[in-house]
């Protein structure tokens, strides 16, 4: 079964993972196996909210990074 939002979920997961260096190093970050994280960007099972928002936490964390490096 979908979840309501499901593209949110899967950009923001497959975003982090590029950021990250690839799923394998986002699982790592997350503490999820890199089993669990396949399945959640696939959208084939629904993202747990508490991964979901540290997910977001890694995204902005990056985006404050690169800002940061510009002033």
């Amino acid at each position: 079964m979908r979840q309501a939002g499901t593209d949110v979920y899967v950009r923001t997961l497959g975003r982090a993972a590029a950021l990250s260096g690839g799923t394998l190093e986002l699982a790592k970050r997350l503490h999820v196996t890199p089993e669990q994280l396949d399945a959640w960007i696939a959208g084939s099972e629904s993202t747990p909210d508490a991964v979901f928002l540290r997910a977001v936490d890694l995204l902005m964390e990056d985006t404050l990074r690169s800002l940061g490096s510009r002033l």
